[in-house]
């Protein structure tokens, strides 16, 4: 784009046929730039589109393709008794039962049906503050989140932190996390910092999301973590207690809200900021379950796991030109030859979408500096020329230039008359040493 690092670059979404949505970004050197946009599909099926840069004189990266294959409804499993997760369940699905404008469909069991639960088809699950885990459920729910699935584990008063510790956190890589006892904050605390560079709180670094610093927490537990963990922390209170932590496991997500999950210990959830927060975690913790824009590009593997039907797997492309797709046993894989759209389907039904773009590194925002360029490019001469010279510098006369052939020929014509030279002077000498050597053999005289 021919942007310095700090200025504004306006970009522009389209998805037709929803209107367009529009924001900012502001390059960093040497970081990655991230942009998020929100928009409201009105159906369920593949939705795409192309992120649009203010056009300018290279025009080959002034876009990149999107694509996101979008749910009928995500589906939430709350694991806790009835009185501590009925603020999680209607916050996620405040609808009766069958409402179509119901987004999520939420169900929830006890924590002791945990084990014997079929989690397949669930998106995300959430203990809310559930009480010591049997064996059976920990590897059920560390096994299922390992597939791609989220968990969201809402550390409260039930939370024994001796059993999270010896088994839970480390089920679900969250290695050298560590609770501790529940403290009183008294007057209350706030949240004093938190991530917005990047999903799930990026978008509460503009007051329309809500005010994540608004609600006050009375109680909290004391939360270790090692310099060797490998969580980070999200969000952490005024006296650095951390808030929201953060880890993968597997092809999943783990957060821990260190709250109770009803107004025992904070006002989080009679403050306009909770919903927003609820679904936000919730969604991005289903990112590893739904399909994703691909990350590489063409020439590049592109793999994922069958569904539990079993089917015919097959890529369309939107382009309608065909792209062969490899099946194996529990898994799909293709290899793009194009930039575009690709959907996958098994047994007729689209299990995933795919943008498949260039490597982000050849739409690289930053202006390359005239030494930047003359260093990538070396040895070669560089020769810098602005873009609205581009035109008058093509038309200048091109310098006198010597072909190569003509001097390689040339070299070979003076090298053939040198050799001719020295053969004949070799004859020459040879033919004299002959002759010397005839007059001075002795002759033999008859008598």
């Amino acid at each position: 784009m021919g942007k310095t690092s700090g200025e504004l670059i306006p970009l522009t979404l389209g998805v037709p046929p929803l209107p367009a949505v529009g924001r900012s970004v502001s390059p960093r050197s040497g970081e990655a730039t991230f942009a998020e946009f929100e928009v409201t599909p009105g159906q369920p099926g593949l939705l795409q589109g192309q992120v649009q840069l203010p056009a300018d004189a290279f025009g080959f990266d002034d876009q990149r393709l999107v694509a996101q294959h979008v749910l009928e409804a995500l589906r939430v499993l709350i694991v806790g008794a009835e009185t501590d997760s009925r603020y999680l369940a209607a916050a996620l699905d405040p609808f009766p039962e069958g409402d179509e404008r119901s987004i999520m469909r939420v169900q929830r069991i006890e924590p002791e049906a945990l084990a014997q639960t079929n989690l397949a088809g669930f998106e995300v699950v959430v203990l809310a503050d559930a009480p010591e885990l049997s064996s059976g459920a920990v590897k059920n729910l560390a096994g299922h989140v390992a597939t791609g699935a989220g968990a969201l584990l809402v550390a409260g008063p039930r939370s024994d932190p001796s059993a999270y510790n010896g088994s839970v956190l480390a089920a679900l890589s969250l290695t050298g996390v560590k609770l501790g006892a529940a403290v009183e904050l008294k007057e209350g605390v706030a949240i004093a910092d938190f991530e917005t560079a990047r999903p799930p709180l990026a978008a509460f670094g503009s007051p329309l999301a809500g005010d994540l610093m608004a609600p006050r927490f009375t109680r909290a537990r004391e939360i270790s973590l090692s310099a060797d963990a490998s969580a980070r922390v999200l969000a952490s209170l005024e006296n650095g207690t951390p808030a929201l932590i953060e880890a993968a496991h597997g092809r999943g997500r783990v957060i821990v809200l260190n709250s109770s999950p009803g107004p025992a210990w904070s006002d989080l959830v009679r403050r306009p900021v909770y919903l927003p927060l609820v679904h936000r975690l919730v969604y991005h913790l289903s990112q590893g379950r739904t399909p994703r824009v691909a990350p590489g590009g063409p020439g590049e593997t592109i793999a994922g796991l069958m569904p539990v039907q079993t089917g015919r797997a097959q890529v369309r492309a939107e382009d309608a030109r065909p792209a062969a797709l490899e099946q194996d046993a529990g898994t799909w894989s293709f290899v793009p030859e194009r930039v575009g759209t690709f959907v996958v389907e098994v047994g007729g039904e689209e299990v995933a979408a795919f943008a498949v773009n260039l490597d982000p590194a050849e739409s690289d925002p930053t202006r390359l500096t005239a030494a930047d360029l003359s260093r990538r490019l070396a040895p070669a001469d560089v020769v810098l020329v602005k873009a609205e010279d581009l035109p008058a510098f093509l038309r200048r006369p091109a310098p006198t230039r010597t072909e190569l052939s003509a001097l390689l020929a040339l070299a070979a014509l003076l090298l053939l008359a040198l050799e001719s030279v020295y053969s004949l002077e070799g004859r020459r000498a040879d033919t004299g040493m002959g002759e010397a050597l005839s007059a001075t053999r002795p002759h033999r005289v008859r008598g």
